[in-house]
């Protein structure tokens, strides 16, 4: 949330300007559009979902609050649902040392089920994503997004 408020100042905004400024996710249609679904349960679902990304949302704010952290724009609930569906459909397990992680551009390379992916992390500073069967130069590299190979 905070290197989208920098704009153009931050070092992530290429990045940050190649994801969608939107997405499609039932938990953030409207009350009308929710009223379209004919499944009862999902649509209860879908409104407790909401409730809980708010609930979620002024939990964070409360955090930031008690630890004295003011960066102007955190309180926009749109903005930190972006940001939860950016991060939710773009995160890479990586190994136990870091649970989840935002690799840019990793997410952009297409699926192929018998890639032989391996997940580095090295001095929690960087992540390395090896393609453990090599790849000749000009030819696409695949992500397994099965998990990784072990």
């Amino acid at each position: 949330m905070t290197e989208k408020l920098k704009g153009r100042n931050s070092k992530w905004a290429p990045f940050i300007d190649i994801l969608p400024a939107t997405y499609d996710k039932v938990v953030l249609w409207s009350d009308e559009e929710l009223d379209e679904l004919q499944d009862q349960v999902k649509k209860q679902d879908m409104i407790h979902g909401r409730a809980e990304q708010v609930g979620t949302h002024q939990s964070f704010l409360n955090l930031m609050k008690e630890n004295d952290i003011h960066i102007k724009g955190m309180d926009d609930l749109k903005l930190y649902q972006w940001a939860q569906a950016a991060t939710g459909t773009r995160c890479f397990q990586v190994n136990d040392t870091i649970e989840y992680a935002l690799v840019p551009f990793a997410d952009l390379l297409n699926h192929h089920p018998e890639s032989p992916v391996r997940w580095k992390e090295r001095d929690g500073t960087y992540i390395m994503f090896a393609d453990g069967g090599g790849f000749e130069r000009g030819t696409q590299v695949f992500n397994n997004y099965g998990g990784e190979q072990r």
